[in-house]
């Protein structure tokens, strides 16, 4: 008699077991993601971008450009070959996908 008795309180502690389990994993999921989210802010460059303000983001990659960073050095270069925020010239981009792909 006390197996029969003692198999569902059995049952329920594990089935509470697995529901905090649950709980416990999809709350920090969440309590992840929100703090990654408050730590990394957007305030990068492509961000700047997709805000429109490519003048700012410009500024931004000429500094990055000017010390060898080759995804600023290929930005600048679409950003003159497709005139955002600059006229369009051609000759720029080239300078800058050339440095780019010569970057290390």
């Amino acid at each position: 008699m006390k197996q029969s008795a003692s198999t569902p309180k059995a049952a329920t502690v594990v089935k509470r077991s697995r529901t905090s389990v649950a709980v416990f994993v999809a709350v920090a999921v969440i309590a992840s993601g929100v703090a990654w989210k408050f730590a990394h802010r957007e305030t990068s460059v492509a961000a700047i971008m997709r805000a429109g303000d490519y003048v700012a983001a410009r500024c931004m990659l000429e500094q990055k450009a000017a010390v060898g960073d080759a995804w600023s050095q290929n930005q600048l270069g679409n950003i003159h070959y497709l005139g955002l925020g600059t006229p369009v010239d051609l000759e720029e981009a080239a300078k800058w996908y050339l440095r780019a792909a010569l970057a290390e």
